[in-house]
């Protein structure tokens, strides 16, 4: 006997799948936003024209509470990433289906969650030291 598939399976996989784009896409959306923020913080704490005794203090602390925001929204968006792809796997089980489950193993590179932490991290040391050094 020929058992047609869940057609709300069906429904649920599709949408599991534009759910995983928009989260790998929020990632760089997100990466761009936090870079063009802390350029426009950075130019402010350090042009001489917006450097005065009063923001010496400000600039550091709101550069290194933004590296920490940006840090907490992206584990919040990778852990919401997790969940909709071990559900997308689970579902791919039940339809015979394997684009996730049978997807070719990484070789080698940095970690792409890695290297975004890296660069929130770079940033918060960046404006610990400004901040020290002020």
């Amino acid at each position: 006997m020929n058992e047609q598939p869940n057609p709300f399976l069906i429904d649920e996989y599709k949408e599991c799948n534009n759910n995983l784009r928009h989260y790998s896409n929020m990632r760089f959306a997100q990466l761009s936003l936090f870079i063009i923020i802390s350029g426009i913080l950075f130019n402010g704490a350090f042009h001489d024209s917006f450097s005065t005794e009063r923001t010496k203090d400000f600039f550091p602390v709101i550069g290194i509470a933004l590296s920490l925001l940006f840090y907490f929204m992206q584990e919040r968006r990778l852990n919401m990433w997790n969940s909709i792809y071990t559900r997308l796997k689970d579902i791919e089980a039940e339809l015979c289906l394997k684009q996730h489950t049978k997807r070719p193993q990484k070789k080698g590179g940095v970690p792409s969650r890695l290297s975004t932490n890296l660069v929130y991290a770079l940033f918060a040391a960046s404006w610990l030291v400004s901040y020290i050094l002020r």
